[in-house]
């Protein structure tokens, strides 16, 4: 369990368990949840404003997922609600949507925002698919070296990190 980890103070990710119950939503101040997956509580409904998007890890996000995704968070960050973005577990889609929203709401680089995110959320590490993806859905162009370095400053590897095949791959999707 990596637990919520904020990447701005209006601005975290998790996996569906961390939540817990309704205080750790309440005691945090979030007012707007984006769910990336399946699986979580009903009650979640009666203390945030809930924008259930689920897609699947790995593939890239589609399109039309990304885009509602984006403008809804635009707007409940616009409305300056706290927002909680996750997945099943806080490490992959959460953690590229939240880079998306940086993104398009501070107007960085994606890759400096990318690092950013990989190094505040503990266990982040992003599918190159889904973070591919996203960059794509911004018309940000992300090079096979630079993907390749980002995923090489993470600090905590995992034991079988990406290969470059699947780097390559995700980059042509």
């Amino acid at each position: 369990m990596s637990g919520i980890n904020f990447i701005r103070k209006n601005l975290a990710v998790c996996g569906v368990s961390d939540i817990g119950a309704p205080d750790t939503l309440t005691s945090q101040g979030f007012n707007a949840q984006l769910q990336c997956a399946e699986g979580f509580d009903k009650w979640i409904n009666d203390y945030v404003e809930v924008k259930p998007l689920p897609f699947e890890d790995a593939i890239p996000v589609p399109e039309s997922i990304f885009e509602e995704a984006r403008e809804w968070l635009s707007g409940q960050w616009d409305q300056g609600k706290k927002i909680l973005i996750s997945c099943t577990a806080g490490e992959s889609r959460s953690v590229s949507m939240a880079i998306g929203l940086l993104y398009v709401k501070e107007k960085g680089n994606f890759l400096t925002f990318s690092r950013e995110a990989c190094s505040l959320v503990r266990g982040a590490y992003p599918h190159p698919a889904v973070l591919a993806s996203v960059a794509t859905h911004l018309n940000v162009g992300v090079k096979f070296d630079e993907l390749k370095d980002l995923y090489l400053s993470i600090k905590i590897q995992p034991p079988v990190p990406w290969s470059d095949e699947l780097l390559l791959s995700s980059l042509r999707q």
